[in-house]
């Protein structure tokens, strides 16, 4: 049936809208953190333990009680004894005593009866006793538990795109899995009978298929995963199995060509056979004459 020649294009805007509003996010399901970059996150995700999971330090240098320096400075430097190294990963048994300090390497858990952590360089770096010139404030150089994520905190909200900062955090609070909407599975059909593969000698009247790679490619440029399934000729009971067959594994089936109004744009006549479609024209270059 003939085309109107006034038919009101319709612009590139309105009917991506119009597209979009017909997608369906996929159901979502639970896969390995590992297996999530550049997924949509289907539900929040609570902490259910706390970051840090306990005071650590944030720089190597020697855990102290704030009493023994009082007055401590460049001229009068206060000596304590050291009575442990503390390496991350170890902990401290016991409690700092008045008049002793531990040695103490950066994320390693602060012991019990320390107020806060002096960097090496504020010290003459001893081992057996060590002298310190300048006083910390209490708590400070200290990772206090729970002060970058509480437990029962919301920490990535649903729709949330993962990457590789989203992935390590949740790895941070011993998730294994996450919540996710899969990739979308895009097939991408080429069709005309005067297409050939790249690479393919062409005969008379034929050209390489530059949409199908280049249409591939966008798709997984997007984040969903494309397949290419080749060219497909201009015979209607050839291109409706080869979409029938696609849309039992695909979630959406891209095709280009054989939609205009020429005597062999099948693709339009095939999917008429299939359901309720939609043909329209859209103001874009390159796509229209």
């Amino acid at each position: 049936m003939a085309e109107p020649e006034n038919e009101k294009l319709r612009s590139v805007d309105d009917h991506l809208a119009l597209v979009l509003d017909t997608v369906q996010l996929l159901a979502p399901m639970e896969l390995p953190i590992t297996d999530v970059n550049g997924l949509t996150l289907a539900a929040d995700v609570v902490a259910a333990m706390p970051l840090p999971p306990f005071d650590n330090s944030s720089v190597d240098g020697y855990a102290v009680r704030l009493a023994d320096l009082d007055g401590a400075g460049e001229d009068s430097p206060a000596e304590l004894r050291v009575v442990g190294d503390i390496a991350a990963g170890s902990v401290f048994e016991g409690i700092l005593e008045p008049g002793t300090c531990a040695r103490i390497m950066t994320g390693a858990m602060v012991p019990h009866g320390a107020e806060a952590i002096v960097p090496v360089e504020w010290t003459d770096g001893g081992t057996e006793s060590v002298r310190i010139t300048r006083v910390p404030e209490r708590d400070e150089h200290i990772r206090v538990l729970g002060s970058d994520v509480a437990a029962g905190e919301v920490v990535l909200k649903a729709g949330a795109r993962l990457g590789p900062r989203q992935i390590g955090l949740l790895a941070a609070i011993g998730q294994v899995h996450a919540p996710v909407h899969p990739h979308p599975r895009v097939v991408v059909l080429s069709t005309g009978s005067e297409l050939v593969e790249p690479g393919t000698p062409l005969g008379p009247g034929q050209i390489n298929d530059g949409n199908g790679p280049a249409l591939t490619a966008a798709v997984n440029a997007m984040g969903a995963t494309g397949i290419r399934v080749g060219i497909i000729g201009d015979e209607p009971q050839g291109v409706l199995a080869a979409i029938e067959d696609q849309l039992i594994r695909a979630d959406m089936v891209v095709t280009t060509g054989g939609v205009s109004v020429g005597a062999y744009d099948v693709v339009k006549e095939v999917l008429s056979t299939l359901g309720t479609v939609e043909f329209t024209k859209v103001a874009m270059q390159p796509g229209m004459p």
